[in-house]
């Protein structure tokens, strides 16, 4: 008999759309304190140490906050990091969770990051 287990089910169904998006390659559901939530891949997960992953992009979204918070003196939606063949993106989800990803180069990273931003703000409050 397999158990239920919804917190689980619930998280998979966020990396799940987020995989959906056209682009997106890699999606992690992490805590704010950089532990993983859950993953999911499109292509070879063997190559993303996913802990070190988790605790990294927590930090850099702090980091990202506590930055914008010196100098704009507002609030941060997004970081987002260029790669020779991609972006990473990492958007707040409520105060407990992100989301992290791997956009693919070719894709329009302003629409993609617009889609993040939309089911960030829809799920935070649940995470």
């Amino acid at each position: 008999m397999t158990q239920h287990h919804p917190l689980k089910e619930r998280n998979q169904k966020i990396v799940n759309e987020v995989l959906s998006i056209e682009g997106v390659g890699f999606c992690a559901l992490v805590s704010r304190e950089g532990m993983m939530m859950c993953s999911g891949f499109l292509e070879d997960e063997e190559t993303i140490p996913v802990p070190s992953f988790a605790a990294l992009s927590a930090t850099m979204l702090a980091s990202g906050g506590a930055l914008t918070g010196m100098v704009c003196h507002g609030q941060m939606s997004s970081v987002v990091m260029n790669c020779e063949n991609g972006y990473i993106v990492l958007v707040g989800a409520g105060k407990k969770a992100l989301i992290s990803t791997f956009i693919d180069i070719s894709v329009d990273l302003f629409q993609v990051k617009e889609e993040l931003i939309a089911i960030a703000k829809r799920v935070g409050g649940d995470l």
